[in-house]
């Protein structure tokens, strides 16, 4: 991390607080946005797994390092398990040094 930015394995992320070096990235599943892509963008993931609790879904993608981010969209999201999906954020997120302090 550099300031109020990481480089990530999804693209750079705004941070809400300046870091500088190694960090760990909290994505929040309702912050975390999907959108349909192909198989040659970089940030893109498979979509593993899909629940339905209601008035929302909760979705599992596994990215190319194998890592996996959770998400969490309205019921009419269309991505099934299988789809190609780029990952994305809609607010800025919380970064953690490397020692575990925030």
């Amino acid at each position: 991390a550099s300031g109020h930015v990481a480089e990530t394995e999804i693209g750079r992320l705004e941070l809400t607080d300046p870091r500088t070096g190694a960090v760990e990235v909290l994505l929040r599943p309702e912050c975390v946005t999907l959108t349909a892509t192909t198989d040659d963008d970089p940030a893109a993931g498979l979509v593993v797994r899909r629940e339905y609790f209601g008035r929302y879904q909760a979705l599992t993608v596994r990215l190319r390092s194998g890592a996996t981010i959770k998400a969490t969209s309205g019921p009419e999201a269309g991505l099934s398990v299988g789809t190609t999906v780029r990952v994305s954020t809609r607010m800025p997120s919380v970064a953690f040094g490397a020692n575990g302090s925030r």
